[in-house]
């Protein structure tokens, strides 16, 4: 080796420490930029977000309905079209089956719209026509109580001062500040629905370019990563499908029976408003754990103003149906599909809710039964390196680990159980060994195999 080629080697020697070195010095004035310049970089992701609302809703829509288009598809192939045929007929099942898809949603969102609507307006008017008669009610229930009335008289002469200070005061301000915010609440309904009628199309484009799109995301994945990485990151995403598609699907499907049997039962008990009040509370209970109680509250106190008789008997009704529900159906529908128990549902729910709304609710436990897979995948491969048990409950009575050679010490309860229990564990399967063989297993009547002559 002459001179050049060592100092070549030596160079290389140094060259990965002194990119790791840069990579962390990278890194740092990265988390430093992101600390001191954090209201920038929201603001510059809220527009991003914004320009891309209607891709980012298309994109959803896209994957809600595609178990739907998938079903369809097979239908139209099945019965309609006799065989998948060329192309051209592959490509022509497919726009049929996506248009069916969109036109089922959008009449199912009319047909919901056109039950809602006219209730909402019929309760309405019904709370404001009685109105009058619960004031009627509430003073003559204050002059049958002087003192009573006193104190309220009181307490309503200070609320009409402080209320007319407050108008003369506050009065311009406030309604500029209403009419400014009622405008961008207009204006941002008309955005909402323009971005989901955009959205709406570009479902279309996804759901019928699926597999091409599929296909550029694995190309993308195998170009910049090593196979074994890219293999991990593919098993990963179609873990996570999995725990999306399942808890998805199943929580919807377990809204629609739940607010059938709702408005099954209420209009079996002559409960009022009973098409708007199994709207919500179908529509809540897609939110895991809270959902059944925030749409009861609301429901509940709405009948009990209209009628409290059938408030009351609403109000057992709805509590025997969410029993059944969180007991019995649910847990039939969505099968486990996230892994998570009743503990880190709850925990999702609230920390997600907490940190994005309502969004966070819907979303909060797929996407934490992800990570909860993630940490789990790891723990286990780190086990598994060191040659220790993978199953939770093996490390209850754990005591301690012994030695570069793993060796489990237990507790003094468990030491002195083990034994009997390994000696209980041995008997069984001796006993389970002999009664096969007493009823002639697979050895007993066994034939020796072997080249041989008569």
């Amino acid at each position: 080796m002459n001179e050049q080629d060592r100092k070549w080697k030596n160079s290389k020697n140094y060259l990965a420490p002194a990119v790791a070195a840069f990579g962390v010095i990278c890194a740092g004035l990265l988390v430093c930029f992101l600390l001191f310049n954090g209201k920038v970089i929201r603001g510059y992701v809220r527009l991003i977000l914004s320009s891309l609302q209607s891709v980012l809703i298309g994109l959803a829509l896209a994957y809600l309905l595609n178990p739907v288009m998938e079903r369809l598809e097979s239908i139209l192939t099945r019965f309609i079209f006799k065989g998948e045929g060329g192309e051209k007929q592959r490509n022509r099942i497919r726009m049929c089956s996506a248009t069916l898809t969109v036109v089922l949603m959008l009449a199912v969102l009319l047909i919901l719209i056109g039950f809602v609507a006219p209730q909402l307006v019929t309760t309405l008017v019904s709370l404001g026509q009685s109105i009058p008669g619960y004031v009627d009610q509430l003073s003559d229930y204050l002059n049958s109580d002087d003192q009573l009335a006193a104190t309220v008289r009181m307490f309503l002469n200070d609320s009409s001062k402080s209320l007319t200070e407050w108008l003369n005061q506050n009065v311009l301000t406030t309604l500029r500040g209403w009419l400014l915010s009622l405008t961008g609440q207009l204006m941002g309904v008309v955005s909402g629905i323009a971005s989901f009628m955009v959205g709406i199309i570009i479902s279309v484009y996804v759901l019928c370019s699926k597999e091409r799109f599929i296909g550029q995301s694995k190309k993308m994945l195998y170009a910049f990563l090593r196979p074994d990485h890219a293999n991990t990151v593919l098993d990963i995403t179609r873990k996570s499908n999995e725990i999306f598609g399942g808890f998805i699907s199943g929580k919807l499907i377990d809204s629609l029976i739940i607010g059938l049997l709702c408005f099954c039962g209420t209009s079996l008990l002559r409960i009022p408003y009973a098409i708007l009040v199994s709207v919500i509370v179908g529509v809540t209970n897609v939110i895991p754990f809270f959902g059944p109680y925030i749409g009861a509250v609301p429901t509940g106190l709405l009948i009990l103003v209209a009628d409290w008789k059938a408030g009351l008997v609403y109000i057992v009704f709805n509590i025997l149906l969410q029993q059944f529900d969180g007991n019995i159906l649910g847990p039939r529908i969505l099968a486990q599909s996230t892994g998570l128990s009743a503990f880190w549902v709850v925990f999702s729910v609230m920390l997600f809710g907490g940190l994005f709304g309502v969004m966070g609710m819907l979303l909060g436990v797929p996407v934490f039964g992800v990570i909860y897979y993630l940490v789990k995948t790891f723990v286990e491969y780190c086990l598994r390196r060191k040659g220790l048990p993978e199953a939770s409950n093996a490390y209850e009575k754990v005591w301690s680990i012994s030695g570069g050679e793993p060796v489990i010490i237990y507790s003094q309860e468990e030491e002195e159980e083990r034994p009997r229990r390994e000696q209980l564990f041995h008997t069984e399967k001796e006993g389970t060994r002999i009664s096969r063989n007493k009823k002639g297993g697979p050895d007993s009547g066994r034939k020796r195999k072997g080249n041989h002559k008569d």
